[in-house]
């Protein structure tokens, strides 16, 4: 966790890479409502309807709503989908 911390510290002030293609780091794309993609995630710690927690390098993804299913997943890339009502990343 202390080294995704630092990693956002040093790339916010001391590099001219946009944080969007840092390597290593997860990108959470919201659309609407009803669907969240993660990429550059490490797996599920928690499945359900009303939660599913995304697990990222140094982080957590909780993902709250009801209906949430998981509509496809691979090694990069998941994809979520259901009534979206929360995103909460946890450190």
């Amino acid at each position: 966790m202390r080294f995704a911390k630092k990693l956002l510290r040093r790339l916010d002030g001391g590099s001219d890479l946009p944080l969007a293609f840092a390597p290593g780091l997860p990108r959470i794309e919201l659309e609407g409502l009803e669907r969240v993609r993660v990429e550059q995630h490490r797996g599920l710690a928690a499945y359900g309807p009303e939660l599913v927690v995304v697990r990222c390098s140094g982080a957590e993804l909780h993902v709250r709503g009801s209906g949430l299913t998981l509509e496809a997943m691979t090694a990069g890339e998941l994809q979520l989908r259901g009534k979206i009502f929360a995103l909460e990343l946890v450190c």
